[in-house]
């Protein structure tokens, strides 16, 4: 996508250079750098934030059961153990992943700015 939007601005472009080297200038004005309309970025932080803190309950949730199992395994039953190591494992994995695709997503939607980065807040 972001290379058909880089041709079509250069054509634009050199229609615009093209039109005003023959003496008739265009009546609109075109912005080579498309931005996000200002109204969507705070809903979508919002519904990231949301999503993040629906993660972080879950992965509460998650690590309490696995410490569940692995009391459960202490008592005698090492094969449960196992399993609640294994579960804190990819409970570990799927916090990292949250926290990496929110940050992508935000760098992405707040423009090539680097100052306009907001500041991502994790629950």
């Amino acid at each position: 996508m972001p290379i058909l939007l880089n041709a079509s601005v250069r054509v634009q472009a050199a229609a615009m250079r093209a039109t005003e080297a023959g003496g008739v200038p265009l009546t609109q004005v075109w912005t080579p750098e498309p931005q996000l309309p200002t109204s969507v970025l705070p809903p979508l932080e919002q519904m990231l934030a949301w999503g993040r803190g629906i993660v972080t309950v879950i992965a509460v949730i998650g690590v309490l059961y696995c410490a569940g199992k692995i009391v459960v395994g202490r008592l005698g039953r090492s094969d449960v153990a196992v399993d609640g190591v294994g579960g804190l494992l990819w409970i570990v994995m799927g916090i990292l992943l949250m926290i990496a695709a929110t940050s992508i997503v935000l760098a992405l939607l707040s423009g090539s700015d680097p100052d306009a980065v907001p500041d991502v807040v994790f629950v």
